[in-house]
């Protein structure tokens, strides 16, 4: 019996090796790309980061603007970090993105600076007070050539996030359901607006109401605004044309920048491979969003309005000059808040004396 096991074991050995079962794996044959080469690298990890912004779904400013900064990053990490782009209030609220980010809820963020005024004041100031910005190439020069990115970057690390980059909110201005020429005109009128937005309007004699841009239309509809403060595309998109007749002209600043930020420990643990690639990515989209889509698509929606029925009525210039005057007492108020709202304010203050805006 034991021998008849013995012979049974050896032939379960012998039998499998002789149908070429069971054999060890070959040896890799030798390269053929020469000596001194190495194997070829391990595929690459994919990254996916949540990216929440705060505009709504129909805005050409999610739909094509950050999406191509999506695009731009998927292509300079070579396909290595996709961006998945949500609406406002699909993860958080629109005012606590950045809180959400830094603890880690979403990994970006996009939204107004003026969200975070209330940790970091500086933020009113960089995202553009009133009748600030005049272009977006003050944005530009602001930023890269007047060392505006390099203290936006350091106050943003203070609090848990990295500064990307931005793009261009564009034109901002009122649409109403009555003109807005003079003095007297904004003298109790009851205009949509936000944060320092709705301080300039009380400023100016008008009752300020905060609240969301989807809340708008039906306010205006229904005679609870009179009118509202927001983008040219919004106020497109939105329809306010249908509820209102007025535009305010000319537009209460001409560059509103919108912030692009990711989690600091997210950032401070990738490679600074692909810290260069998202880098180069957030300054080409910057450059993009202030030249082809400001041209193509926010400029254009001045026209848009018009052609739907908005008419664009001109503040008296003795009226503007005092708008002008009421805004920098909310200037320079914003500058003493701390040391980087007055390094912020002044660099802002000498690109507007250098284009010539101020005197």
């Amino acid at each position: 019996m034991k021998a008849l096991l013995v012979v049974l074991g050896i032939l379960l050995i012998l039998v499998p090796l002789a149908l070429g079962c069971g054999q060890p794996s070959a040896a890799p044959s030798p390269s053929t790309e020469g000596p001194g080469t190495t194997p070829a690298s391990e595929p690459q990890e994919q990254i996916t980061w949540r990216l929440q912004s705060f505009y709504p779904p129909p805005e050409d400013q999610l739909k094509i603007n950050l999406a191509h900064y999506t695009e731009l990053v998927n292509e300079y990490t070579d396909g290595q970090v996709n961006i998945e782009l949500y609406s406002g209030g699909q993860i958080v609220g629109s005012g606590e993105t950045l809180e959400s980010v830094a603890m880690g809820i979403v990994d970006m963020g996009l939204t107004v600076p003026g969200y975070h005024v209330g940790f970091m004041p500086m933020a009113a100031i960089v995202e553009g007070l009133p009748m600030t910005y005049q272009s977006g190439d003050d944005i530009i020069n602001c930023m890269w050539d007047r060392g505006m990115q390099d203290l936006v970057q350091s106050e943003y690390a203070k609090h848990g996030v990295h500064f990307l980059g931005w793009q261009d909110g564009g034109i901002m201005t009122v649409v109403s359901t009555k003109p807005l020429k003079t003095k007297e005109d904004f003298q109790g009128t009851k205009i949509r607006a936000y944060g320092q937005w709705s301080k300039f309007f009380g400023k100016l004699g008008a009752s300020p109401v905060e609240a969301a841009l989807t809340e708008v239309y039906q306010g205006l509809s229904m005679g609870t605004f009179d009118g509202a403060f927001t983008g040219l595309p919004g106020h497109y998109t939105l329809n306010f044309y249908e509820v209102c007749e007025y535009g305010l002209d000319p537009a209460l600043i001409r560059g509103d920048m919108h912030d692009i930020y990711i989690n600091l420990d997210t950032w401070n643990g990738l490679s600074s491979e692909l810290q260069d690639a998202v880098t180069k990515a957030s300054v080409d989209h910057a450059t993009w969003a202030e030249s082809y889509f400001y041209q193509n698509y926010i400029e254009n929606y001045r026209d848009k309005l018009a052609d739907a029925g908005i008419e664009w009525t001109e503040v008296e210039s003795d009226t503007y000059d005092w708008m002008l005057g009421q805004a920098m007492e909310m200037w320079d108020e914003a500058a003493k808040a701390d040391e980087a709202s007055a390094k912020a304010m002044d660099i802002i203050k000498q690109r507007l004396k250098d284009t010539g805006y101020l005197n």
